[in-house]
């Protein structure tokens, strides 16, 4: 069944402006071998439907509409209650964000078994007017960043392929987030509920909210929105090494810069030590912990990137595979990719770490086939990542 007929199915329709795209092929990862055509409908329906699923079970007795279209009643309902909701997390999480942190900071280490050596350091700040907006590490230029002139095609070719797997691991990235956005917190639901049991009824609000929202804008007008900087920013996260450029921005105002300070000679750091650093900056718990995510993730896939690639060679690379106008479509395709590799890991009884982390290692192809095994069913995901897991052991 086409996409189209089985959203009419929907008690609440996505915005148009998606399905026309996936149908078409004119979104941006339609050739790749993952989230191309062959998949891209059912990945988005699938995620869509949890989405309206956690919307009618959560939040439909409240709103009581049949469309969250921008210009509907129901939209103006539901952005209403976000703001409540939004005003009432920060009220009730302000004085008991160092426990809440430290909860969101161990929930992920064990999750990918991020060891105690790599630092991972989470910060609950509330939206600052603009002065720490998350400024993409990709060129703003799209035109600039896609300069491939000095590049000889045969190099191009397989940049290309190197990129289109990071879009693939990335869109895995971003899929687990939203997936550990949507309900991670229950993960630390008795911890959250001794310190207020308001708050997971409140985040619960909160998640589908946004994650229900993110459907129904235009698609054009959000990635315009993302270039011209007018989305909302409620997270950002960084990974880098304590040795890199002391002039590159962690992405931490004065107040927080100063707290992090105090943090590494509290644990006794050596400076001039190399260390991997995990930074991720939100406004509440449900973003902490999906910026969180994304940071255990960088560490993870940071093999991936190829060491034989020059600095010309390297951005061409990531204006393909790490292009924020895009970010949208890893949200719409990758919590679903996330789902089924997950229920393959489980169905196998691998530790997401190992997986993740092989994935590094392997081509763009055999990356392709693996989650497409996953895709097609969990029993055959589940021999391809134990084969994998096999011969990385041998």
């Amino acid at each position: 069944m086409k996409l189209l007929e089985r959203l009419q199915g929907l008690n609440i329709q996505p915005n148009p402006s998606i399905e026309r795209s996936l149908v078409s092929g004119s979104y941006p990862f339609s050739d790749n071998i993952v989230l191309g055509t062959k998949n891209s409908e059912d990945l988005a329906f699938e995620e869509y439907k949890r989405c309206l699923d956690l919307y009618n079970e959560r939040m439909d007795s409240q709103i009581g509409v049949n469309s969250l279209d921008i210009n509907s009643l129901g939209y103006g309902k539901l952005i209403r209650r976000y703001m409540s909701v939004m005003e009432e997390i920060t009220v009730l999480e302000s004085s008991i964000k160092d426990e809440l942190v430290k909860m969101s900071e161990d929930a992920i280490r064990i999750i990918y078994d991020i060891p105690e050596d790599v630092d991972l350091q989470g910060f609950i700040e509330p939206e600052d007017d603009g002065e720490n907006t998350f400024n993409p590490k990709e060129c703003q230029d799209e035109d600039e960043c896609r300069d491939d002139s000095e590049i000889p095609e045969d190099r191009k070719r397989i940049i290309e392929e190197e990129a289109e797997k990071r879009i693939i691991l990335n869109t895995l990235s971003h899929g687990s987030s939203i997936h550990i956005w949507k309900s991670a917190y229950y993960i630390i639901k008795d911890q959250v509920d001794a310190l207020n049991p308001r708050l997971v009824e409140l985040y619960d609000e909160y998640s589908v909210i946004v994650s229900i929202l993110l459907w129904q804008y235009d698609a054009p007008f959000m990635e315009n929105s993302i270039r011209n900087g007018n989305h909302i920013n409620q997270g950002h996260n960084r990974v880098e090494w304590a040795s890199d450029d002391e002039d590159e921005d962690i992405l931490l105002d004065d107040d927080m810069q100063a707290e992090y300070e105090e943090y590494l000679k509290s644990i006794g750091d050596d400076e001039e030590e190399d260390r991997l650093t995990g930074v991720a900056v939100a406004i509440n718990t449900p973003v902490l912990l999906h910026e969180l995510n994304k940071c255990a993730f960088e560490i993870l896939i940071m093999h991936s990137i190829p060491v034989n690639f020059n600095q010309e060679e390297l951005q061409y690379y990531y204006s393909i595979s790490d292009n924020y106008y895009h970010e949208m479509w890893h949200y719409y395709l990758g919590p679903s990719v996330w789902v089924k590799l997950l229920a393959s890991i489980n169905e196998a009884n691998i530790k997401i770490s190992e997986v993740i982390m092989s994935f590094s290692k392997i081509s763009y192809e055999e990356l392709g086939s693996v989650i497409n095994d996953c895709i097609k069913d969990k029993e055959s995901g589940a021999e391809s990542l134990k084969m994998l897991i096999s011969f990385f052991e041998d």
